[in-house]
């Protein structure tokens, strides 16, 4: 029933849900209420939330009849189009806003951010079955008496953060019986005014509590010297200005010390730049988490860890630590977990870890360590670090890390982005690539295969400079001598052989009538009537066998012919009797070492082949485009007629394969 929007709230008006006893959560919430009776509350049977949070509630004078007969507020007339249903069904069943720890101790009454100002038993009847109250951020200014939650005699969570509370009464909350969680965090008003006493001895009266949170105070002095409960385990203390109470003089070294069934304690955020000398001896020995984040200690005592035998977690981050202990287990044998994120270390000693065997978390990340070693995190053979944080540090990826890459690979340790997070700083030319991307195997171990290499390449450069230079100085003498004895060992020749039936095979896009017509009255007329000792050729359309498959006749038309021309077109290119002919042409190369393939490109194709462009360099010869200026023609004609006629010898190599795949 959330934002009806009317200022009363009367009996009369959740009549009709008294009878739905599967009802376990009432929102009342936004509705601007001014007035309610918490006794109608009574009338339900399973409510487990009853939510009034965003109203208008002052609790100060009660609801009078005839408000109750007025207290919807008019539409002008608009009809409302229906109640709207949350999609979230965790929304249905209980509000986001609601706490699960106060969900879990029994039915809760949620009076949030409303009008309150002080709290008038008077109004409260009605709500005995209540076991979770949520004040927070109302305008609660009293100080209280034990007398303002006498209905509420099951209370086990009691929320009044985000308000002005008081505490000057040793009485305060005395009738709260079995009260185990406290809120009073975001209460700094009084605690900040000056001449103000305020006190918190009505923690001896609770009995049972367990959880006391007095965050975000400014606490910096108190009434009482220390703090006493029997029962508490949970004390969060953020917020605060322990600078100020720890300051030599105050008296308040002791604040924690009777506290003793206290695990939980965290003090971050309480502009400790220095710790004193011996304060841990005045903690809890039970302590088992110490949080003290967000401080700006630059220094800290771990030889006071003596003091906190059962310590099991330690966070000191967000600090400005440069330096760790030598040896941690020289000063607890306890701790599992120890946080040093976000702080200034520079580096870690050898035998930081050493004999540490409870340690199984270190998280040591946005730090400013340079160089790590293996030595820093080997705790021996019955170790149990299992997760260790290094991500954001300035790491020098040297040889110096090998040793802790191989210790990385045979240790169980698991580290966090260890693929994207951890990176390296030096060298210049390795900075923000992974550690674990660098191959330091091979570049830091076999030094003696190192300098071997050294040698080797050094020998290679000097030749290659030497050969080099020779060819510059001596070029056009080891040219004459080069072509002279290639003319006398193997010259071109003309193919006199009797075994080939045409001098030529010429493959072309026979369903493309313009190329067709190209090659049967330009290319046959120049190379079979006007050429001389250029015949016959062997045309697809002219002299393959009908009916014969056209394998059989591809095959035989390029083993008896001694020269392939391919007429190269952008559709040919990529059909595939253009590339089955052009891998027969090829078995001819690797089988008898004749290079057959004459290239005539009637358009520009296969532009990006290197093994095309390589072709041009080598045998240029081969390679034919048509000419696009017509005086040109002539020329194009001789040239075909030229490499038709003559032989090149091919060479076997791997290339041949790729010739048209443009890689």
């Amino acid at each position: 029933m959330e934002g009806y929007i009317f200022h009363n709230l009367c009996e009369e008006d959740l009549r009709p849900l008294f009878g739905l006893r599967n009802l376990s959560v009432l929102n009342l919430g936004v509705n601007f209420l001014q007035h309610v009776n918490l006794s109608v509350f009574r009338n339900f049977h399973n409510l487990s939330l009853i939510s009034l949070i965003d109203n208008r509630l002052t609790f100060t004078s009660p609801i009078r009849r005839q408000e109750c007969r007025s207290g919807v507020l008019s539409d002008e007339g608009n009809r409302r189009e229906g109640p709207y249903i949350h999609t979230n069904e965790q929304f249905r069943n209980y509000p986001p806003f609601t706490k699960p720890e106060c969900l879990a101790t029994g039915p809760v009454l949620d009076l949030s951010r409303n009008n309150i100002y002080q709290i008038n038993p008077i109004f409260f009847t009605g709500a005995e079955n209540i076991t979770c109250l949520n004040l927070a951020s109302n305008f609660i200014a009293s100080y209280f008496n034990g007398t303002e939650f006498a209905h509420f005699p099951k209370l086990k969570y009691l929320d009044l953060s985000h308000n002005r509370v008081y505490m000057r009464s040793d009485l305060a909350l005395n009738e709260l019986k079995e009260l185990e969680v406290l809120d009073l965090s975001h209460n700094n008003h009084y605690f900040e005014v000056a001449g103000v006493r305020n006190t918190l001895t009505f923690l001896e009266n609770l009995q049972f509590l367990k959880v006391l949170n007095l965050s975000w105070n400014e606490i910096n002095t108190l009434t009482n010297k220390t703090l006493r409960s029997d029962s508490l385990k949970e004390l969060q203390f953020q917020a605060n200005r322990l600078d100020i109470m720890w300051k030599k003089d105050c008296g308040f070294n002791g604040l924690f010390k009777s506290l003793s069934n206290l695990t939980h304690l965290d003090i971050s955020l309480n502009k400790l730049s220095e710790i004193p000398d011996n304060i841990f001896s005045y903690f809890p020995c039970t302590l088992k988490y110490l949080g003290m984040s967000r401080n700006t200690l630059s220094d800290f005592e771990w030889e006071q860890l003596k003091y906190l035998p059962q310590l099991e977690t330690l966070d000191l981050s967000k600090n400005k630590l440069r330096k760790v202990t030598r040896k941690l287990s020289k000063h607890t044998n306890s701790l599992r977990v120890l946080d040093l994120s976000h702080n200034l270390i520079v580096t870690l000693n050898h035998s930081f870890l050493k004999d540490v065997k409870s340690l199984m978390i270190l998280n040591i990340a946005f730090n400013h360590l340079k160089h790590i070693r293996d030595t820093s995190f080997q705790t021996g053979s019955d170790h149990y670090l299992r997760k260790l944080n290094l991500q954001r540090n300035p790491i020098h990826c040297s040889c110096d890390l090998l040793d802790f890459i191989l210790w990385l690979e045979k240790s169980d340790t698991v580290l966090p982005l260890l693929a994207t997070d951890i990176l390296c700083d030096l060298p210049e030319s390795k900075r923000g690539h992974p550690m674990v991307s660098l191959d330091f195997k091979n570049a830091c171990i076999n030094n003696s295969i190192d300098q071997i290499l050294y040698v080797l390449t050094s020998s290679i450069i000097i030749a290659m400079m030497s050969t080099t230079i020779t060819i510059h100085v001596f070029y056009w003498d080891i040219s004459y001598i080069y072509n002279f004895w290639r003319a006398k060992i193997k010259s071109y020749y003309l193919k006199t052989t009797t075994d080939c039936t045409y001098d030529a095979f010429v493959m072309y896009d026979t369903k493309d009538p313009m190329v067709a017509d190209w090659v049967l009255n330009h290319l046959r007329f120049e190379l079979e009537d006007r050429g001389r000792g250029v015949r016959p050729l062997c045309l697809a359309e002219r002299d393959w066998t009908p009916g014969t498959p056209i394998m059989d006749n591809l095959n035989q038309s390029v083993h008896r012919s001694r020269k392939t021309i391919f007429v190269l077109t952008e559709g040919f290119v990529h059909s595939g009797i253009f590339k089955m002919a052009a891998f027969l042409a090829q078995q001819k190369l690797l089988e008898e070492g004749v290079d057959v393939m004459v290239l005539v490109l009637l358009e520009p194709v296969l532009r990006q082949s290197r093994i095309l462009n390589l072709r041009r360099c080598l045998c240029g010869q081969s390679v034919l485009e048509w000419p696009r200026n017509p005086a040109a023609e002539g020329w194009f004609w001789q040239s075909l007629r030229n490499a038709v006629r003559f032989e090149s010898q091919g060479v076997q190599s791997k290339m041949f394969k790729n010739y048209f795949s443009g890689r």
